[in-house]
């Protein structure tokens, strides 16, 4: 049993939906992590979108791309008024963006986006504040989208 299964089966009912969400994206990276670094080499950025040349990861990520483009689209961001949602920030500061929207939006682009949420996270700038749940709608969102194109190529 990995542990996000254990996971699933033993804290469901401990913690909100979202709180759980963001528990699991975290040990799904973790797996996800393990099989990049096993099959690839490079730097952790560099590995983890290794995944991009996958044939079967292109083509499963083929059928549910419109999927992930309008849901990550439905997410609000909070620093600016454009909707849809288009690109991903890094920090307020917009030192690094990364776009992902109905121009941007291939299996490249997808990983780019949810390895920054996974750094944004992971690093400290998405952090959820009283009231604003835009950042756990982020997470959730890569948590997901990220399990639903690593458990349809079988790769977890």
């Amino acid at each position: 049993m990995t542990p996000l299964n254990w996971l699933k089966r033993n804290l469901r009912h401990q913690l909100s939906p979202e709180v759980q969400t963001v528990v699991e994206f975290v040990f799904l990276w973790q797996e996800y992590n393990f099989r990049y670094h096993r099959e690839y080499h490079g730097t952790d950025g560099q590995a983890a979108l290794a995944l991009k040349d996958n044939s079967a990861a292109k083509e499963y990520y083929n059928q549910i791309k419109g999927e992930c483009v309008r849901d990550f689209a439905e997410i609000p961001s909070q620093h600016d008024d454009n909707n849809p949602r288009i690109k991903l920030s890094s920090d307020s500061h917009f030192q690094h963006e990364v776009p992902y929207n109905a121009e941007h939006n291939s299996l490249e682009d997808f990983l780019k986006v949810i390895y920054q949420i996974r750094c944004n996270f992971l690093h400290g700038e998405k952090l959820w504040n009283e009231g604003q749940d835009i950042d756990i709608q982020l997470i959730c969102w890569a948590k997901d989208k990220l399990e639903k194109l690593l458990a349809g190529i079988h790769y977890i």
